[in-house]
This record gives C-alpha cells, structure tokens and sequence, in this order.
C-alpha cells in the first residue's frame, strides 16, 4: 500500500501590499489514499468531493486568504519563491489540527512545488 507524505510550514503571504501568516501543506500524488478533500471551485455552491491533492503548479486555499490578500479563484499566489495559480478553495479537511497554527489559514500544494532548504 502506496504512502502519502505531506510536509508542513508556516509561510508569510504577501500579495497586493497585504501580509498574511499561513500554514503551508505540501501533499504527494498519492494522498487520495488518505483523505477526501471537500472543495468548491465555481461559486459558492458548487462542492466536490476530490481523492488527490492539488496539481503541480496550482494552490488549494481556505476562503479567508482571498479578502485577506485580496485574491480569487484564478489568481496567481507566491508561496516561498514559486509562483501558483489558485484553483480551488479548501472547505473541509479532516486531517487538520486544533491546535495553536489551525489559526493560519491553510494553503495546499503539490509536493513538487515545495523545494526543502538545503
């Protein structure tokens, strides 16, 4: 049986002159083992149900990051030096933790987006 790895960090967001402190997740292909994330990425309504995490260059955020930066769906997002285009908004994910950082807002990317410091 196939493993997902995941790897979390804090990250300062900065976009159109606003600063957000956000918890980054790094997921690999693989995390459809795992989990079911809950989504919506055309209007408020519209929800899926996805068994895979987000795709190379592309970024999954919770839905108060998007006034907070003044962002929506479509959107390019710098998350460390890289470049992602917001595709989706995270509406549920059951893994996330109560404690101290489930206070920063949630971004999820793919794995191959995160570059570990040397």
């Amino acid at each position: 049986m196939a493993q997902a790895r995941t790897a979390e960090f804090s990250s300062v967001l900065i976009e159109h002159d606003e600063l957000l402190l956000a918890g980054v997740k790094a997921v690999s292909a693989s995390l459809s083992l795992a989990w079911i994330f809950k989504n919506h990425n055309s209007g408020l309504f519209g929800r899926n149900n996805y068994h895979n995490g987000p795709e190379k260059g592309t970024a999954w955020l919770e839905k108060r990051i998007l006034p907070a930066l003044k962002l929506k769906l479509g959107d390019p997002l710098t998350v460390g030096e890289k470049q992602l285009t917001i595709t989706h908004i995270i509406t549920y994910e059951p893994d996330k933790k109560g404690d101290f950082y489930s206070f920063s807002p949630r971004v999820m990317i793919n794995e191959g987006d995160y570059r570990q410091p040397e």
